[in-house]
């Protein structure tokens, strides 16, 4: 009988809807798959990686222009002045600022998109990369419970997060009754075992202010 041509059977991508508007967010490519298999087994995806990969999933790349940004007098709080040819001009320097643009991620903006939406259908992809549909489709569920879990840490804890947070753990501890979370603490202590922390995926990333670097 032979083998049907996968393509024939198989649509490649993540069909997301947002605001009534279905987003096909691309396959992960093998490479990049591998490559996040690695950093989630290192526990190295934290807040700023995990934006980082998400963005780039979406097709984005990070570009860096040269703008002209107002410079202020420290002890007016005005914008400086100096005088050339006989006339006051507005003094101005020039900086780097970085930003994501292209692919999906340009047709998400345009449709007016917050980046909370963007990332969390980035980090989607990357969950579906990592763990399958099941899991993906569970992390895309829960995305009005981790903006939730957003604004509290920022009311609470102005620092940015510390590389390897893994806050899905911390709110799967929370679901462990205490009898059972006491019986397996009692486990590993009489048996020497140890634990391996699980990957760092925290569906949750708070947008930095633009930088020279992503």
């Amino acid at each position: 009988m032979g083998f049907q041509d996968l393509n024939e059977f198989f649509t490649p991508g993540l069909p997301l809807p947002i605001n009534g508007k279905t987003y096909l967010i691309p396959e992960v490519s093998a490479a990049d798959g591998l490559r996040l298999l690695q950093l989630i087994a290192m526990n190295a995806l934290d807040a700023t990686t995990e934006q980082r990969e998400a963005l780039k999933l979406l097709g984005a790349e990070w570009t860096v222009d040269e703008v002209e940004v107002p410079t202020f007098d420290e002890a007016t709080g005005k914008q400086a002045v100096k005088t050339v040819d006989g006339k006051q001009v507005e003094v101005t320097r020039k900086e780097k600022i970085g930003k994501w643009s292209g692919g999906l991620f340009d047709e998400m903006s345009a449709d007016g998109l917050t980046m909370d939406q963007i990332v969390h259908a980035g980090v989607t992809s990357i969950v579906k990369a990592a763990k399958g549909m099941k899991a993906a489709e569970e992390h895309w569920a829960a995305g009005l419970a981790v903006q939730v879990e957003r604004a509290e840490d920022s009311a609470g804890n102005p620092q940015p997060p510390a590389a390897g947070a893994n806050r899905a753990q911390k709110r799967a501890a929370k679901k462990v009754p205490a009898k059972k979370a006491a019986q397996k603490s009692s486990s590993r202590a009489g048996t020497g075992a140890s634990t391996t922390r699980g990957r760092a995926r925290t569906g949750r990333t708070t947008p930095a202010a633009p930088t020279t670097t992503p």
